[in-house]
């Protein structure tokens, strides 16, 4: 096992591993469980640049992107339906809406939105609405 270092948000940790491969995907497990309960509770998606540290010097890995659960549903599943007249373009990619027929959730999905940290796009943006 070798120790392989990482940085995040300025955070620096380590991963045990047998092999780099194997430590990436730990290391963004590892993000991905950190986030979640902000992801599920902003109802919006986050992001964050993964860096490997290599010899001292960190170099950029990728951006990982947590992503919220769905609100649960008063039944087992959903039954999103689209909302007439959400289609709509948005640069190379649509947006759309769609709401649950059981729980009356909503899911607002832009296929080419933007990251509001930096401004970067081209990313799947899915977010979500609990109706009271």
């Amino acid at each position: 096992m070798r120790t392989y270092s990482f940085r995040e948000e300025g955070e620096s940790f380590t991963v045990e591993a047998s092999s780099r491969a194997v430590a990436r995907k730990r290391a963004v497990a590892e993000l991905q469980a950190s986030y979640r309960t902000t992801a599920n509770v902003s109802g919006r998606p986050v992001f964050c640049d993964l860096y490997e540290i290599v010899r001292g010097i960190p170099d950029f890995l990728k951006t990982v992107q947590v992503d919220p659960e769905g609100p649960p549903c008063v039944t087992e599943a959903h039954a999103w339906e689209e909302v007439k007249g959400s289609l709509r373009g948005h640069g190379p990619g649509v947006t759309y809406t769609e709401r649950c027929d059981h729980c009356n959730a909503t899911r607002h999905t832009d296929t080419y939105g933007q990251r509001r940290d930096n401004g970067r796009q081209g990313y799947l943006i899915v977010t979500y609405v609990q109706e009271d």
